[in-house]
């Protein structure tokens, strides 16, 4: 974890700037950098014994602060579910589903590095997060190499990511979300039958539609198949 309001009012204290160079989550060794500052020499060392209790090490991630350790649980329920000995794309697509809700939720925040500023409005501290593309290659990449070769797992991405692109605030997002589509949909199986091929299509196309804002085309279907796990 990183105690953020501590290292802004010692940074102000001692005139410096802090970054960060290491976000909950990351594996931190012996040697890892974990803090750059700058300011003048005395001051900024003085704020060793302030970064080495602000920045919490510990053996084992966390929630906390940690939101691509959610992610990283829900995937490793999905691959494992799509292990040879399981092979259960029910089971894998439920936790994509979740998956989908938490990804749903990110296109409203802002994600990346974030400056944070003391109370005269200047900035001190840089922390470092994941951006959404990240968290899109935590949720596509392994489930695709581990489980694409079943359309029930691909469809069930694809549907992700629709519902991701009707929640879209700009330009880079939607980018984004195509980039994820032809990762998932990019090579489709010739052991497919017609039908689950078309349906993949059909799911990729709707990605398309909702990233274009045709909303009702994207969602659109007869009984709910395109929702339906």
């Amino acid at each position: 974890m990183v105690d953020v309001g501590s290292l802004v009012d010692a940074a102000q204290e001692h005139d410096a700037t802090v970054r960060v160079e290491v976000r909950p989550g990351d594996q931190v060794t012996v040697g890892t950098p974990v803090a750059t500052v700058w300011g003048s020499a005395g001051h900024a060392g003085r704020l060793d014994d302030v970064l080495r209790s602000a920045v919490v090490l510990n053996n084992e991630r966390t929630i906390d602060q940690d939101a691509a350790f959610g992610f990283r649980q829900l995937e490793d329920i999905a691959v494992r579910a799509m292990s040879p000995a399981i092979n259960d794309p029910v089971t894998a697509s439920t936790a994509v589903g979740h998956m989908a809700d938490l990804l749903v939720r990110l296109t409203d925040r802002r994600l990346g590095r974030t400056l944070h500023e003391d109370e005269d409005g200047i900035g001190r501290v840089i922390v470092p997060d994941r951006d959404l593309r990240y968290y899109l290659d935590l949720a596509c990449a392994q489930l695709t190499r581990f489980g694409g070769q079943e359309p029930t797992v691909v469809v069930a991405l694809l549907r992700m990511l629709r519902d991701m692109a009707v929640a879209c605030r700009n330009d880079q997002q939607r980018a984004e979300i195509v980039r994820a589509a032809d990762l998932v949909a990019g090579e489709l199986s010739p052991e497919w039958s017609p039908t689950d091929t078309a349906g993949v299509q059909d799911h990729r196309r709707r990605v398309h539609a909702a990233l274009a804002g045709r909303t009702v085309e994207a969602f659109a279907d007869r009984a709910g198949e395109t929702r339906s796990m």
